[in-house]
Order: C-alpha cells, then structure tokens, then sequence
C-alpha cells in the first residue's frame, strides 16, 4: 500500500520531495522483492492517483490478503527535528509483524531507532489481517530526504521490509500457507535478495 496519491501529496521534503513519490517506488520495489520471494503481491495503487483509505482497507479485506503493509515517510512539525525508522501498528495480533520489519530496517539502514509503536491509523485497524504502516525516514530532515532521494537507500528499504515480511511469513503463516496449498520461496543464508525490478 503506497501511501498518499495524486491531489494528496503527503509531506514534502526541504528539497521539495513529495511523500507520494517516494512511497510509490518504495512499494513497488517491495512488490518487486516479495514477488521474487514468490509472494502474490496486490498493489492499492500502481501509479500516481487518489486512493481512499476506505479503498485501501477494501482491497486488502475482499483480496483475502495474509499480510498488509502500508509504505510511508515521515514528517516533523519542525524541520530537522527527527530522525529515524519508526514503525505502526493497531491490534495486538499485528505487533509480531511490525516488529520482524523494524528488526530488519534497523539492520539494513542503520537509521536510529523510533521505535515500534501502537496507533489507531485507519489502514491498520480497518484491515482484518496483520497490518503495519512504516515510516523508513524523515522526508524533512535534511540528511534523510538525500537518503530517500538515492535509489540504492530505497532499494535496501524495500529489501528491509521484504525481507520482514518473510520472516512473520516462514514463523507466523507457514502452517496456515501449507494448508491452503500455497508455496514458499527459500531465503539465502545471507538474508539477501535478488535486485527488485526497478520501475
């Protein structure tokens, strides 16, 4: 789930970056590495439009998605005030998945550590299967809008969280992805994936 979209820019960076594009290639590199770990991905948008959140939450819901993950980039009220990876979730049953992500984003981009938080945000309380939103890092902080402007800082973003994301798939779905007759890609020893297709 691409954050933001179209007439809903998001934030906006000291430089001028815009929320929406920067979540949009980080959710389809991300769509890239979970494909190539052999997940079917579903995308709540693929381009630059407006998507309700009330969408966003159908799509996954009639989808019978096992996993919903929201991409986003933080903000502050005062430019260069914060910094870091922080990550969201609302129910209880979604805490292991935000956490296997933020694990793997505080070991594959070294930001500090915002921490893991619990929040009603519509996407991730209206969605009936584990969901988290993350926040990778602050768009108005100087030092990390030039992080998220580099495509290689995106690409190990989207690794970070794809790689998250298998490791609730392989110790949370794995039964109930067996019973459904579903198969699963092998992680290499080094936790590393194939480069996402970029877009």
């Amino acid at each position: 789930d691409a954050g933001h979209g179209g007439h809903d820019q998001g934030a906006t960076g000291l430089a001028g970056t815009l929320e929406k594009h920067v979540n949009l290639d980080l959710a389809r590199r991300l769509g890239a590495y979970l494909a190539n770990l052999g997940a079917s991905v579903i995308m709540t948008r693929n381009d630059d439009y407006f998507v309700t959140l009330s969408d966003r939450c159908r799509i996954a819901n009639a989808t019978g998605a096992h996993v919903f993950v929201s991409v986003h980039v933080n903000a502050w009220p005062k430019s260069n005030g914060r910094s870091g990876t922080e990550i969201f979730y609302t129910h209880a049953a979604s805490m292991p998945l935000a956490r296997l992500v933020h694990s793997r984003m505080l070991a594959m981009l070294g930001l500090r550590d915002g921490g893991v938080r619990q929040r009603k945000l519509f996407v991730t309380n209206h969605t009936t299967m584990p969901a988290t939103l993350t926040e990778t890092a602050y768009l108005n902080h100087a030092e990390e809008e030039k992080l998220l402007n580099d495509p290689n800082f995106r690409d190990r973003a989207a690794q970070a969280i794809a790689l998250g994301v298998w490791d609730y798939a392989r110790e949370h779905l794995a039964k109930k992805l067996a019973a459904a007759g579903a198969t699963t890609a092998s992680a290499t020893a080094s936790g590393r994936l194939a480069p996402a297709e970029k877009k």
